[in-house]
This record gives C-alpha cells, structure tokens and sequence, in this order.
C-alpha cells in the first residue's frame, strides 16, 4: 500500500495478510484497518497543509505478525512520520489482537481475572523494567499509572506478553515507543484461566 498525496507526501505501509482460518475475510480486514486509520489520519493532516505548498512530508509503517496459532493471531504494528520542516520524526505503535474462529478483536481486559488488580501488576512491572531500561527519574509517572488506557497496546508473544508504550508516553521522546517484554511467570496469576491466552500459560 504506497503512493503519493496530492504529490506533497508519499506513504509506504505494509501489512500481514493469512490464510486457513474460519474467517479469513474478517481477520483480513481487520489486520487492513489498523493501518487506513493510520493512512487516513496522515491524509488528513497533509490537505489540511496543501495550500501551504511546499516540501513532502513521509508515512512509513509496517504490521507484523508476532505470534499465531489455531486460536489467535497477535500483531505488532509500527508507524513512523516525517513532517515536512520538522526536527523529528513522530512515532507511533499498535497492536492487535483476533480470535482467529471469528475474526473479532480481544480487548486487553479480556486477557486478565475480571475483578482482579492487572492493571497494578502491568504497571508495577512496566515501571520496574522500563527504569532499568531508562532511569527512574526520567519516567513519566502519568503515562504509567494503573489505568486501561495506559495499557491499550499488548501483544501475545510465545513466551509471554509485550506492552508497547507511545512516543511521549512514558519516556522522552528520544525513547520512541518502549517495549516491555513480560515474561508468562510474571503474569500467570493475573491471566483469566477461562480467557483467550489460558492455554498458553505454562
């Protein structure tokens, strides 16, 4: 998926595509539609500048299948933007997650013990990793406190879960979007036994 808007900014976005499960359409475009939000919202902040007329500003992105079995499918996606007269390049990620037997996403939060204090686990281990990572004093306290819409980007991995983080998110934007790599032992007690990852915990 590539080409120019209105010859002042090009895009270049590739993402996965399967085959073999029960609702292939479905899974299909739902892997599709992570990245037209991204290309529509880069659109429209490029004809919001047309009349200015100058430069070329660049969307790259890419989608990833990070784990897939007969269940689900996990996939990390990363978008970088270079605005046109900008010192830097904006960085942005996604993740999502399919029942592979209906093409439906699965929310984090049905990933975990309904009732159960996830949110403060997830946070707890986030800002202890990403401190050995970046230094304590140069988190951002907000970006990692115990709510769910600090915790919208997980992806399932074979030997565990990762937490993807915005720019701006948690750190300096120097850091890009950090990662947190959770390993199935630090989560195991807070993933729903009946949920959609059950199975993969040892």
């Amino acid at each position: 998926m590539s080409g120019q808007i209105v010859e002042l900014a090009d895009y270049d976005l590739a993402y996965p595509q399967v085959s073999g499960s029960l609702a292939d359409h479905a899974v299909n475009g739902a892997i599709e539609a992570v990245v037209a939000r991204a290309y529509s919202a880069f659109r429209a902040s490029v004809l919001e500048e047309e009349s200015s007329g100058t430069g070329s500003s660049t969307l790259r992105g890419t989608g990833k299948v990070v784990y897939v079995d007969g269940r689900l499918l996990s996939v990390v996606y990363d978008f970088t933007t270079e605005w046109d007269g900008a010192a830097t390049v904006q960085q942005e990620t996604s993740t999502l997650l399919l029942d592979l037997s209906t093409g439906s996403e699965i929310a984090v939060a049905d990933l975990f013990v309904a009732g159960s204090a996830w949110l403060d686990g997830l946070a707890t281990a986030a800002r202890a990793d990403l401190a050995a990572q970046f230094g304590a004093d140069t988190l951002f306290a907000e970006g990692l406190a115990a709510d769910a819409s600090n915790f919208l980007h997980m992806a399932v991995v074979a030997t565990g879960v990762v937490l993807r983080f915005d720019q701006y998110q948690v750190a300096p934007g120097v850091a890009g979007t950090p990662w947190v790599d959770l390993p199935w032992s630090a989560v195991a007690g807070l993933v729903d036994p009946a949920g959609p990852i059950a199975h993969l915990v040892p």
